[in-house]
């Protein structure tokens, strides 16, 4: 049973996720901004949802919205270890009354200091990292691989081949104007160098403010839109009009085309969603990749963090 001193009440949840109240963090030192945690094998965020019964809350992944209920702050600690504390009630991830076995829920609770709230930050390859949990030697871990949002966080025994123990924390933070920013790295769209191609690819980078990552998103008609790059008023486009998943994304002279058209769909957190009107694909960061240069390419649809976008 989850302990009393961790249930607020439902309309506090409520009232805290419409106005995204944050109340000053607890845990012992001052956290960094706020980001978002993905989860690296399903694309999705983890987050606070209302548990059961009421009004426990739970950690547990789902779409990606950009909401304060998805983001965290890692606080350092004096041993070296991390608190994740959540943006939207100051409460801290913890392992359930410090329990040690294998499946021991993952939760949200107030800031106490314990072992069992202070994570080991492992950096891993391609930018991932592991929290290990200080007491048990556990990784923080989405329940059984689940690729179902609402499927929650556990904490399970450490395997470097398990990518449902990998995580980005992405920064989340808004694209300065002319930016456009995908959640699950917090790198900006960039035009690459031509070369010797005349309609260059389309990859993610650190954001510079070069004009290599200027855009304008004109609207064509309600809701769907152009991303033009102010470098060369060249237009993104699916290339060569191609209806796969994996189908890379280009610039080239605009003109109208289906394939040249996004429709825009804005969510809670203000991120976006561009939709390819030809194929009805969205736009996507390649196999949600966080190492700078990762192409832009089209993917079937499904709310994913690399699948979400800021637009400046």
């Amino acid at each position: 049973m989850i302990r009393t001193a961790r249930r607020l009440g439902t309309a506090l949840l409520a009232s805290a996720f419409a106005v995204g109240f944050t109340p000053a963090p607890t845990a012992s030192a001052v956290p960094a901004a706020p980001a978002t945690l993905v989860a690296r094998h399903s694309g999705q965020c983890l987050g606070i949802v209302p548990g059961s019964p009421p009004p426990v809350l739970w950690a547990a992944q789902g779409p990606c919205a950009g909401t304060s209920n998805q983001l965290w702050s890692e606080a350092a600690q004096a041993s070296g270890s991390v608190v994740l504390v959540s943006a939207l009630n100051g409460q801290c991830l913890e392992v359930d009354h410090a329990g040690l076995a294998d499946g021991v829920p993952v939760n949200p609770a107030p800031c106490d200091g314990g072992t069992h709230q202070r994570w080991r930050k492992v950096t891993l390859t391609a930018g991932f990292v592991r929290y290990v949990a200080e007491h048990s030697g556990k990784c923080l871990t989405v329940d059984g691989a689940g690729q179902a949002p609402g499927t929650r966080a556990v904490q399970w025994r450490c395997d470097s081949g398990y990518h449902h123990q990998q995580w980005n924390l992405a920064p989340g933070r808004p694209a300065a104007p002319g930016e456009i920013v995908v959640l699950h790295s917090g790198q900006c769209l960039t035009a690459e160098p031509a070369d010797t191609r005349p309609s260059p690819w389309i990859s993610q980078r650190p954001c510079t403010g070069g004009g290599d990552q200027q855009w304008s998103v004109v609207e064509r008609s309600p809701g769907v839109v152009a991303i033009v790059s102010r470098r060369n008023g060249t237009c993104a486009e699916v290339d060569g009009a191609a209806l796969q998943d994996g189908a890379r994304t280009a610039l080239r002279q605009c003109g109208g085309y289906s394939h040249q058209s996004w429709r825009r769909t804005v969510l809670p957190g203000g991120y976006s969603q561009l939709l390819a009107l030809h194929s009805g694909r969205c736009m996507s960061v390649k196999d949600a990749d966080v190492i700078p240069g990762a192409w832009v390419v089209q993917a079937e649809c499904g709310r994913a963090a690399h699948q979400l976008w800021f637009v400046g």
